[in-house]
This record gives structure tokens, sequence and C-alpha cells, in this order.
């Protein structure tokens, strides 16, 4: 279903007037096609991090700097009070690579996961999430069935769409102004499985915007992660080489 809108209320903020402003109505199609080509257009993110993790008996923070590109790649280099390295984690075309520097030993696979879940305090698998860091939409390459509508004030565009992986419904919300994303919530079997907010967009590298706090929470388990960050650099480029992982002299594997 590609609904057809009446557009925001005629009061619109300062500054240059967004092409879809001068619309009378606004078609779902028309909201996905704008979303889909802001992301297409965000190719890659490098920025200063401050990650914050929270559960029921849990609250930590860690310093890290992030390298994301597009939807499978993604680098998380984690440092101490000191600004002493920690760690360092990579994902890339769905493998899976952390390094423990404090016991010079590196892991791969399944047991990844296991050892962030010691390391955070809580069981969060980030391959869903790849993409979220680098500021981009869970499934919205492999939506179907959109439907679309405004809110009560006309200040917010809500868009529910199918996705098949992981199978459910996502809810996202987009500011009728600009477009840009506010908040996603991912529903699997009628129940609320994660919430992602994307806030506090400030403009970076030729005028882009980028939201400079991104928080997924998920209500089922009671944990969050929130991601501040600070100078980020968009479109800038990132080599291969970012994302490949070796094994330093002297360190060791599971198989060794």
């Amino acid at each position: 279903m590609l609904a057809v809108l009446s557009g925001p209320a005629c009061q619109t903020p300062a500054g240059p007037q967004a092409p879809h402003l001068d619309r009378e109505t606004v078609s779902a199609r028309y909201l996905v096609d704008s979303l889909k080509k802001r992301q297409d257009e965000l190719k890659d993110v490098k920025a200063f991090v401050r990650t914050r993790v929270e559960g029921e008996k849990l609250k930590q923070s860690f310093k890290q700097t992030l390298i994301a590109r597009g939807d499978d790649s993604l680098r998380l280099d984690t440092y101490g009070m000191f600004g002493q390295a920690l760690g360092i984690f990579i994902y890339h075309r769905h493998a899976t690579y952390l390094f423990d520097i404090a016991h010079n030993r590196a892991v791969q696979g399944p047991q990844v996961w296991k050892l962030l879940e010691n390391l955070f305090g809580a069981d969060i698998d980030f391959r869903e999430y790849i993409g979220v860091f680098g500021g981009r939409i869970p499934g919205l390459g492999r939506y179907s069935r959109v439907e679309a509508e405004l809110n009560g004030d006309k200040t917010r565009y809500l868009l529910t769409f199918d996705v098949p992986d992981p199978p459910g419904r996502n809810r996202l919300e987009i500011d009728a102004y600009t477009l840009l994303p506010l908040e996603l919530k991912h529903f699997h079997q009628d129940k609320m499985d994660y919430v992602i907010t994307w806030a506090d967009y400030r403009k970076v590298d030729g005028g882009r915007e980028f939201p400079y706090t991104i928080s997924i929470r998920r209500p089922s388990s009671g944990d969050s992660v929130t991601l501040d960050y600070r100078d980020p650099e968009i479109n800038q480029g990132v080599p291969e080489e970012a994302f490949e992982f070796s094994l330093p002299e002297g360190g060791t594997s599971p198989a060794s």
C-alpha cells in the first residue's frame, strides 16, 4: 500500500526549503525513495565515540574510535581511562574478529559474541545493527508493503513496512520537514524487539546532517547501547585494510 498524504503544517523552519514541502501531497513511495537516496549517499563514517551500555544490573562507558562502511563493515577500537588500547572489534563481510590487547589474544566467530557478553555484561549481537552505527536504517532496502501516515500535529511521518531478516515489522518515524529518521521500532510477532533512536543532528562535511547520538534499546531484556559521536567524518573513504585482521606477533588464537 503506497498511501498519498497531505504535507506537513504550512509553518516551516527558517532556511532552505525541503523539496517535498512544495508538494500538496506526499506519497509513501516518495518518502521511502528520499530515505534510500540519503542512505545510498552515506558511504562511510569515521568518528570518536563514547559508548554507554546500560542494563538492569550494569552501567558501563567506553571510549572508542569507530569506522563504519555500508551495512557489513564495522571496526571499533576501545581505549581505557588513560588512553591505553584495550581491544579491537572487526565485523567485515559476515566475519567477526576480536583482539584482546590486554591478554594479547585473538578470537573469531561465535566466541567473539561470548567475549563481548562478558565485556559489556549483556548479550548483544551487534550483527543486526552494523549499519545503524553508521547512521543507516535497518531493513530499508528489503522492505515490502509500505504504509504511511502523518501524525496528529503534522511533525512526523510514520512509515510501517515488513522486513524479511530478521522477520517482522518496522515502524519508522521521520521528521516531517527534514525527512531525517528519528525512531524505529522493530516488532516480531506483535512483540517489540528493539527500538533505535537517532538524535542531535548536526551538519558535517559539506552540510550533510548526521545524528550525534544513536541509541539501541531492547525492552524485553532491559538493556541499551548508546553512542555519542564526536568529530564524525563522512564519506572520506575507508581502505579495505581498515577491516583486515592479523594476529600480532606473539599473540594467541583459539586454535593455538
